[in-house]
């Protein structure tokens, strides 16, 4: 009777895990226990299209998005919508950010733009409506069209020397900013 209660309760080493592929050599992960998503890989990541990316199931729990170094690209929508992300890690090898990447990530509170990132989608975090803050490291060339549209508790935005346009709209609606 042991050996019947303890072949019951072991828990396979990927417990809580769920992962698959998101690219040529682009894949995911999903830890239901940390609430993580991991991009990784080796290239790009495939545009799926508006919510049509692999991870759809989980988008609604999401709390940390980390893409990691060998990753080169977010595309369109990909993290757009995800009710629960407060944090986002986007690797010093990422080189474009889509059109609203993270838009309505409510609960995203800042984010840090390194400076390899030289193409900007539109409406990337628009209607984030609890970010407070941003961080384009010096490198950073052009903060983007409606980027922070509709960010009413953005108050504090660092912007780097490099920097040598804004975008339409690019701050629209941000009542809260103190300072750039």
């Amino acid at each position: 009777i042991l050996v019947i209660i303890a072949s019951i309760l072991v828990i396979p080493a990927n417990a809580g895990m769920t992962f698959g592929e998101c690219g040529p050599n682009a894949y995911w992960s999903y830890d239901s226990t940390t609430r993580e998503l991991v991009v990784y890989g080796d290239g790009y990541v495939s545009d799926f299209g508006a919510y049509n990316f692999p991870w759809e199931r989980q988008r609604g729990v999401v709390r940390t998005v980390r893409v990691t170094e060998e990753i080169s690209n977010i595309p369109d929508w990909a993290f757009a919508d995800m009710p629960s992300l407060t944090t986002v890690e986007i690797s010093s090898n990422v080189n474009y950010i889509g059109n609203h990447a993270f838009s309505s990530c409510f609960a995203l509170e800042g984010v840090y733009i390194p400076s390899s990132v030289t193409e900007l989608g539109t409406d990337i975090f628009a209607g984030c409506t609890g970010m407070q803050w941003v961080v384009f490291e010096e490198g950073c060339q052009y903060i983007s069209e409606r980027m922070f549209y509709g960010c009413h508790t953005l108050w504090d935005v660092t912007v780097p020397t490099t920097v040598t346009g804004i975008g339409m709209w690019a701050f629209n609606g941000c009542s809260s900013l103190e300072s750039i």
